[in-house]
């Protein structure tokens, strides 16, 4: 049997080292959200859309052509396509940068065979589909 005093402090110890009871949370209804109402305002925050001429891209080829990098007649798509490399890449991308992964994109088409662009504007002008290289994977 505890004394009066022993129980005291034994009572208080525990207290001490009891972790903090919780005090009951109070749940409260969420009310309800109407979605397709906060899309429509939060679409009307963002800036419409244009229509924009990938030739007329002034930023990206500035930056190509301060690198050294745009061809004298090259146009910005024929870029894209020849290295592989994207709009956001040229932006992010060092001059020192630009000039190593161009580097990089002209010795892999010089082991490809070479790189030449091709436009079909006129549907009888592709090649057919026997005449089109193509890739094997094997595994």
């Amino acid at each position: 049997m505890l004394t009066p005093q022993e129980e005291v402090v034994l009572r208080r110890l525990a207290q001490e080292h009891t972790p903090m009871t919780r005090l009951p949370v109070k749940h409260t209804e969420q009310p309800i959200v109407d979605t397709d109402a906060w899309l429509r305002r939060e679409f009307a925050k963002c800036e419409k859309l244009r229509p924009m001429d990938a030739e007329q891209d002034w930023t990206v080829i500035n930056a190509l052509r301060s690198a050294g990098v745009l061809g004298k007649r090259e146009k910005l798509m024929e870029f894209f396509s020849r290295t592989g490399i994207g709009r956001a890449q040229v932006l992010t991308m060092s001059k020192d940068e630009l000039k190593k992964a161009v580097a990089l994109a002209d010795k892999r088409n010089s082991n490809d065979g070479g790189y030449r662009p091709q436009t079909f504007s006129d549907p009888q002008s592709r090649p057919a589909a026997s005449q089109m290289r193509t890739a094997v994977i094997v595994g």
